[in-house]
């Protein structure tokens, strides 16, 4: 960006141009999955009130047992 207001500026054209290609691109572009983030879907971090998770906590007693 320049310091003269005059050159920051585009024609009504180009201004035109490149909304039509950013329109285009946003309707090309495939949507993302949303399907994992579902409630319901995700599973929940356990976590003790230690901080240690439910996970590690049970791996750490089965480790123990053997």
């Amino acid at each position: 960006m320049s310091d003269n207001p005059a050159d920051d500026q585009f024609s009504e054209a180009e201004t035109v141009r490149r909304r039509d290609a950013t329109i285009k691109r946003m309707l090309a572009t495939p949507p993302k999955p949303h399907s994992e983030m579902k409630i319901g879907k995700r599973q929940a971090k356990s976590m003790t009130p230690k901080g240690v998770s439910a996970q590690s906590k049970k791996r750490r007693a089965k480790e123990r047992n053997l």
